[in-house]
């Protein structure tokens, strides 16, 4: 029986529609149409079935044999047999809540004692923007932590607008490689089944339709619980709804006196009157208070208070009157700046995300001094929050309410030429701070970590602009960071389109490369498209005369050749890798070809000259000093070995392994966990350390689902019988706690055991 997705081209170019056509007239999203016919979206609800189906015209048998095509969502009804995964990330990470919180209290307690009081149910704070939300729900998430033995979890849905990334989000924040998971409750619930994990979400209002995936999740996994942000109740049976309600008018005025008190402004006895009339208009938002505390040394009281009138401020009369506060407070804070501030805030209202102080000026477009000046001021009237130091340089970003407000200040021309600059920036400061291919990768990962937004924002744009070269050429020098992080299927999506526009040959074989490679990360590359994609890049490389191009499109197709077991293949275009890469000095490209041809030498059964290809990598990779090619290199040399001399090298095996882990913790470098792990635990079951290697196998078991290491024999047989080992000498006691504890390990406890047999430390 044909798939959904083949049906689904089928009926389309029968009818000569374009994806976007169809999308038009199916009232869905371009994203969405391709996501289905691609495969990565397999669950379509039944009326986008229905939607589809009346768009291709068809009749009822063909409506039947489309919805026949879904595959069914009842197959994942349940917790998987055995111990339950963990999280592969670290708790711990919920961004900090004031120091002191008034006007609370009561609230906290009451949410925590929610959150405690049914397993597998939903506590949604509902309210108007700026009330608090989020901030009651940190301080209670955090109250409640210890209740969670697998961890508290915070998601910021703020900038997610399409609600098939929901899941996709949380499963990001949540370390769940990306081949984990297709983005639905049921491919997600196996993963969290048997942890008592809490999951605080953030800013869900414009993603309200994921309810029902969040109710599935819900029911699949009884001991999670989920804490949710949003304008708007998401009405599901299990969700508890908790209207956060503005500040009393006592609570209000102590919330200002002391966020005034700590940006040390001194309040006067007589400024009583003008503080509770300012907080009247407020109408209890702690948002608008704090930003009305922070500018209250600019003018003093009574002028401040009595400008804050909603009826003076510009800004819409229909919307609530607690928005128009707020918008009025945001707007009052934007108008007590310099006309030069006003103009640069404004601009850096596009960026979205964080950004260094060069962002600043290059957007700002004048002359430094005076950019810098007008930056001091806007920092000054807290309309810019510090983040810290990223790669050596200050970070700051603008919070999403005042983002959004003071962008509506920009006129279509500023936007447009804004955007300009911002791309500009974003591509300059790329080829001046980072680099991925050499020492610097660690600090340049963490750079591009802080910017993943703009990455996003830039690509889009300049799609949308039908800039191909430009975004072929950002694509091809961003895309081993999107996939050494995780972010492949994100990043096809946003560059979706991107070969259909007009480029010269050279963006297009880059273009190419980049989408293999992030389809090799999203786990596509064996598919047909994946390899036809790649051999055009090869062919226009060739054409073109660009031999360090033809080396990488080489050493890719011979990788995706690989993947799809076709040895023959792969051995071709690593000879024509190898020969493009002898006339270059080029240690990055020698690292990738020696790789490749030591995984296809492991798979076709040659140990022996995998071991030698894979010393080549080491020493090429140890040359560049990326940590990155550094682990696959270690990983793949310790396989070899452990295939020529089984059991005869463990001390080398481990010393290789321990290093090689030890690299990819400290770097978060889950791409290459997937096929050390097992390896590391294979080792430990030969020296009878049957703990240590259950508790490696339980962390392995939630990397190397779809790791290409299972396509070696060897080494498949090798875990498996290995587990086999471990569950037969240890009680059933013993091998499910150490699992469960393999599977609750992060980042820092992976580095720590690393460290304890790495020859170097």
């Amino acid at each position: 029986m044909a798939s959904f997705a083949d049906l689904l081209v089928r009926r389309r170019r029968g009818l000569s529609l374009t994806q976007r056509e169809l999308a038009a007239r199916a009232g869905l999203t371009l994203k969405a149409v391709a996501a289905l016919e691609q495969g990565t979206r397999r669950y379509p609800y039944p009326n986008t079935v229905r939607a589809l189906a009346r768009a291709l015209e068809l009749d009822e048998a063909g409506l039947a044999e489309l919805a026949s095509s879904v595959p069914d969502r009842s197959a994942v009804s349940g917790p998987a047999t055995g111990p339950a995964p963990a999280p592969l990330a670290e708790s711990g990470d919920l961004p900090a809540p004031p120091a002191v919180v008034i006007g609370r209290e009561t609230d906290v307690v009451s949410v925590r004692q929610r959150l405690l009081a049914t397993r597998g149910s939903m506590v949604t704070l509902t309210g108007p923007g700026g009330v608090g939300k989020t901030t009651l729900a940190l301080v209670a998430a955090d109250l409640a932590r210890d209740e969670f033995s697998a961890g508290v979890f915070f998601v910021d849905l703020a900038d997610v607008v399409e609600v098939d990334e929901v899941l996709v989000t949380v499963s990001a924040i949540l370390g769940v490689p990306e081949q984990e998971t297709d983005g639905t409750a049921a491919s997600l619930a196996p993963l969290l089944s048997g942890r008592r994990i809490l999951l605080v979400l953030d800013n869900v209002e414009q993603v309200a339709g994921c309810a029902s995936d969040l109710a599935t999740l819900l029911s699949l996994c009884p001991d999670l619980a989920i804490l949710v942000t949003s304008r708007t109740a998401l009405r599901i049976r299990s969700e508890f709804v908790v209207r956060v309600a503005p500040l009393s008018a006592a609570d209000a005025i102590r919330l200002f006196r002391e966020r005034a008190r700590s940006g040390s402004s001194s309040l006067a006895d007589t400024d009583d009157y003008a503080v509770a009339e300012l907080c009247r208009q407020a109408d209890g938002l702690p948002l608008a208070l704090e930003l009305a505390a922070s500018v209250v040394g600019t003018m003093g009281m009574a002028p401040f208070a009595e400008n804050l009138d909603t009826g003076a401020l510009p800004g819409p009369r229909d919307l609530p009157r607690r928005q128009r506060s707020m918008v009025a407070t945001v707007a009052w804070s934007y108008r007590l700046l310099g006309r030069r501030s006003q103009e640069l805030v404004s601009r850096l209202s596009l960026i979205p995300g964080p950004f260094p102080i060069q962002r600043v000026l290059d957007i700002d477009g004048g002359e430094p001094r005076e950019a810098l000046n007008a930056f001091g001021q806007v920092l000054d009237h807290s309309l810019v929050s510090r983040m810290g130091s990223v790669g050596g340089a200050e970070y700051y970003r603008l919070l999403v309410p005042i983002r959004h407000h003071v962008g509506t200040y920009l006129s279509p021309v500023d936007r447009d030429v804004t955007m300009a600059r911002l791309v500009q920036s974003f591509v300059d400061g790329c080829r001046r701070d980072v680099d991925l291919y050499g020492p610097e990768q660690a600090e340049s990962l963490t750079i591009l970590d802080a910017e993943t937004g703009t990455i996003r924002a830039v690509l889009i744009w300049l799609i949308d602009r039908r800039r191909g070269d430009d975004a072929a050429q950002l694509l091809y020098s961003v895309a081993l960071y999107l996939l050494i992080r995780g972010h492949s299927s994100e990043g096809l999506r946003w560059t979706e389109g991107l070969g259909e526009l007009p480029m010269t040959k050279a963006s297009r074989a880059q273009w190419l490369f980049a989408e293999t490679a992030l389809r090799f990360g999203a786990g596509q590359s064996a598919l047909a498209a994946t390899r036809t994609a790649i051999a055009e890049a090869v062919d226009i490389a060739h054409e073109i005369g660009d031999s360090r191009l033809a080396a990488q499109a080489c050493f890719q197709a011979a990788s995706i050749a690989v993947s799809a077991l076709d040895l023959e293949a792969a051995e071709h275009f690593h000879q024509e890798a190898a020969r493009h890469a002898s006339g270059m000095a080029d240690n990055w490209i020698n690292t990738y070809v020696s790789t490749v041809g030591g995984r296809a030498a492991l798979i076709g059964g040659r140990p022996a000259e995998a071991e030698v290809l894979y010393t080549q990598a080491v020493a090429s990779a140890r040359a560049i000093g990326a940590p990155f090619e550094i682990t696959g290199a270690l990983g793949g040399l310790a396989t070899a070995i452990d295939l020529v001399a089984p059991g005869k090298r463990d001390d080398e095996v481990v010393a290789l392994l321990s290093e090689a882990l030890l690299q990819a913790a400290r770097h978060r470098i889950t791409l290459s966990l997937g096929h050390l792990l097992p390896a590391f635990a294979a080792a430990f079951v030969r020296r009878d350390d049957l703990r240590l290697a259950a508790r490696l196998l339980g962390a392995a078991a939630s990397f190397c689902r779809y790791d290409d290491a299972v396509h070696i024999p060897a080494t498949r047989e090798a875990a498996e019988s290995g587990l086999a080992k471990v569950r037969a000498l240890l009680s059933e006691e013993a091998f499910a706690q150490e699992w469960a504890a393999g599977r609750a390990l992060g980042f820092t406890d992976l580095a720590e055991i690393a460290q304890r047999f790495c020859p170097s430390t």
